[in-house]
Parts: structure tokens; C-alpha cells; sequence
């Protein structure tokens, strides 16, 4: 693992994991095809907001490229399921009942803590502040004001 790391960060180079699109349609298009459920309007929003051009016109995200990467360190699951249960502040979980991580799997995880107040949002997948930003801001708004 830290070999992998060593050769993806050093020298760090973006375009090893940047992939070029064409022009803010091939952006658009690419959005649209991952998330169908979003209005046509927040994905040209998200088209120009998170890409920038470069000199040729080519489009790229905006992003930490080194989010890409994957830590030389595991992070053993004990070691979080350790971390989750010593957490003492109301804690607000927000998922989508579609998203691709549901399931047994995280049922599991989120029942290693009995005090988590936990919430659905229907026809949304994993990405809520894409799919449902309105929505998933009055979930956390409304936590807020309760907790205070």
C-alpha cells in the first residue's frame, strides 16, 4: 500500500487522475447519466460550478486530486467501529434509500451506536447534496435547532 501511495503521490502529478471532458455538455451529459433524478437546471449549475477549462477548452474538476488516492495506512474497521461508539454528541445520519451503500452491511454499522437519530430521504442515492440539497438542509437544520 504505501508503494502504491509513494508512486501516485511522488512526484504528484493531477493528470494521472484527472480524465479531460470534451466541453461543459460532455460534463453535463456525464452528470445527467449519473444522476437522471436531478432537474435539468441544478446539473448545469453543477456543470459549470464544479469544472473549470483549461487552455484548450477541455473541462476538469474541481477538486483536491489527492482525494483520489487511497491512504498507505488501513484503518482497521475495529479501530472505527472504536471511534463511532466513543462519539458523546447527538449525531444526526442521513442516507439515501437508494444509494448503492444501503443494506445489511450498513445496518450493521450504524447499530454499534443506539443514541444515532437516523433519516431516509426517498428516491436519492449516496450523493444527498446533489440529489436532494433542499431537503437534506432542512434534515440538518431542524437536527441543529433540536440539539441546541
Amino acid at each position: 500500500r504505501m508503494n502504491r501511495w509513494l508512486k501516485e503521490t511522488a512526484p504528484f502529478e493531477a493528470k494521472n487522475f484527472d480524465q479531460p471532458m470534451r466541453s461543459l455538455a460532455h460534463v453535463k451529459k456525464r452528470l445527467t447519466r449519473v444522476y437522471g433524478r436531478v432537474p435539468t437546471k441544478r446539473i448545469e449549475y453543477i456543470a459549470d460550478y464544479a469544472t473549470a477549462s483549461d487552455e484548450e477548452g477541455r473541462r476538469h474538476w474541481r477538486y483536491d486530486p489527492l482525494h483520489r488516492t487511497q491512504s498507505p495506512l488501513p484503518f482497521p474497521e475495529h479501530a472505527a467501529i472504536n471511534l463511532w461508539q466513543r462519539i458523546e454528541c447527538p449525531t444526526l445520519w442521513i442516507g439515501g434509500t437508494e444509494s448503492i451503500l444501503s443494506g445489511p452491511r450498513l445496518d450493521e454499522w450504524l447499530n454499534h451506536r443506539t443514541d444515532i437519530e437516523q433519516k431516509m430521504l426517498p428516491n436519492a442515492g449516496h450523493m444527498l447534496h446533489i440529489e436532494k440539497p433542499k431537503c437534506l438542509a432542512e434534515l440538518i437544520e431542524s437536527f441543529i435547532l433540536k440539539t441546541r
